[in-house]
């Protein structure tokens, strides 16, 4: 009876992580997250066209002369990865100088596996969900950049002519 419950137990947990990780994408090497296109206004706000891949074009106005942009990281530990559970990433929100004034990236989820780590500490134990990447870049001039992610994190690099 006891080892039946624990199996419903790891059933239900699995069920859960499939769940929760669904939006994030797998991420083993240096990878091309975003392209961004930054156009200034007066006034210093500044236009910011970005691209997702497999998403539609998204355009923001945003104030200051810094673009924001930050993603959610989750490290599964080195023993679930044979179970195909490896490093993978969700871009969360852009912003200018006003953090407080940032639209989010992500689709809203019932389960979200960072939300679900803060929530619950001991899965701690099965992903690290504390990494938080973010990367800012000038916005004073018309110009084009990659949002690159690795799994150290988010990079913003001018783009190749």
């Amino acid at each position: 009876m006891l080892c039946g419950l624990l199996l419903l137990a790891l059933a239900a947990l699995a069920g859960a992580i499939t769940v929760a990780t669904r939006g994030y994408r797998a991420l083993s090497t240096e990878q091309l997250a975003a392209t961004l296109r930054i156009e200034p206004l007066p006034d210093k706000h500044f236009h910011a066209t970005l691209v997702l891949p497999g998403q539609p074009v998204a355009m923001y106005d945003l104030a200051g002369n810094v673009f924001y942009i930050d993603a959610h990281i989750l490290r599964w530990h080195s023993l679930l990865r044979p179970l195909g559970l490896h490093t993978a990433y969700r871009l969360a929100s852009v912003a200018g100088r006003d953090k407080n004034a940032a639209y989010s990236l992500a689709q809203p989820a019932a389960l979200d596996m960072f939300r679900l780590v803060k929530t619950f500490p001991f899965l701690t134990l099965l992903v690290d969900a504390e990494h938080k990447s973010a990367t800012v870049t000038a916005a004073g001039r018309a110009a084009n950049f990659d949002v690159l992610v690795s799994t150290t994190g988010l990079v913003i690099r001018p783009a190749a002519p």
